[in-house]
C-alpha cells in the first residue's frame, strides 16, 4: 500500500490480520513499487472519462464510471490472453447481454408499498 492514512488505522489492520493479509507499505514517493497498479488505475481513467463526456454526466458521478470502467475491463479479452479475466476466474464464457450504455435511461420500478394513486409507478 502506498502509505494512505485511510489505511493506516488499527481497525483495518485487526481486520487484515484477522483475515490472514499481510501489509506491506511501500516507500513514499517511490511510484516505480507501484507500477503494476498505477498502470491499472490509468486503464481505469481512461475508460471512465469519456463514459462520463458521452454521456454528459457531471463528475459527481465520477464513482459510477470508474465501477463501470472495471467491470468491463473483465469482460474484455487481454493482451496476452484470449480469454477474458472472468472466464479464467470462472472458467465458463462471459455472458454480455446485461451490458448497457452508460448513462442511458433506466425506469425503476416503485415497490407496491410506497406507491399511490397520483404519481409515479
Amino acid at each position: 500500500m502506498d502509505n494512505a492514512r485511510e489505511f493506516q488505522s488499527h481497525v483495518f489492520e485487526d481486520y487484515c490480520t484477522a483475515t490472514c493479509i499481510t501489509l506491506t507499505y511501500s516507500i513514499p514517493y517511490e511510484h516505480s513499487q507501484n507500477g503494476l497498479a498505477e498502470a491499472f488505475i490509468k486503464k481505469i481513467q481512461l475508460i471512465a472519462r469519456p463514459l462520463l463526456l458521452h454521456a454528459n454526466l457531471p463528475s459527481d458521478l465520477w464513482g459510477h464510471a470508474v465501477l463501470h470502467a472495471a467491470s468491463l475491463l473483465k469482460l474484455r479479452p487481454t493482451l496476452l490472453n484470449t480469454p477474458t479475466p472472468q472466464e479464467l476466474s470462472f472458467v465458463r464464457t462471459s455472458d454480455v447481454s446485461h451490458i448497457r450504455v452508460f448513462g442511458c435511461q433506466v425506469w425503476v420500478p416503485i415497490p407496491d408499498p410506497h406507491r399511490h394513486t397520483i404519481g409515479a409507478h
